[in-house]
């Protein structure tokens, strides 16, 4: 029996077990995943909604001291209604929120989560004068 080696004895994890602690953790790491993307796109929804408002507000302003909304969301920052006209969070950097005017209506829009103008997720304020 001198130089037989014996393995039942010996502690230690077996294949599998280290097998199904890997795919737990890589299933605890994938929700965990999915949870912080869907965190960021609320996180960024709410900051593109708290920035609509606040040009809004700049937009009514600028409506009562000129009797007329402004051309464009450049003309805010131009006369001093917003620090700067802020970037859409959701678009390409550089991209500006859009301003659209008719008669009574005005709409301030960002393209929302799938970063397209004009689809069913554009995040819109919508307001009269």
């Amino acid at each position: 029996m001198v130089g037989k080696l014996s393995f039942r004895n010996e502690k230690g994890f077996t294949f599998i077990e280290l097998i199904t602690v890997v795919l737990l953790i890589s299933v605890l790491a994938t929700i965990a995943m999915l949870n912080y993307s869907g965190v960021q796109r609320q996180a960024k929804t709410d900051l593109v909604n708290a920035d609509l408002k606040i040009l809004r507000a700049a937009v009514r302003a600028y409506c009562l001291d000129h009797n007329n909304p402004p051309p464009d969301l450049n003309r805010l920052a131009e006369e001093g209604y917003i620090d700067e006209n802020p970037d859409d969070k959701f678009a390409p950097a550089g991209t500006k929120y859009s301003l659209q005017t008719s008669m009574n209506s005005i709409k301030i829009r960002s393209v929302g989560p799938d970063g397209i103008i004009d689809t069913s997720d554009d995040i819109v304020i919508d307001f009269s004068l």
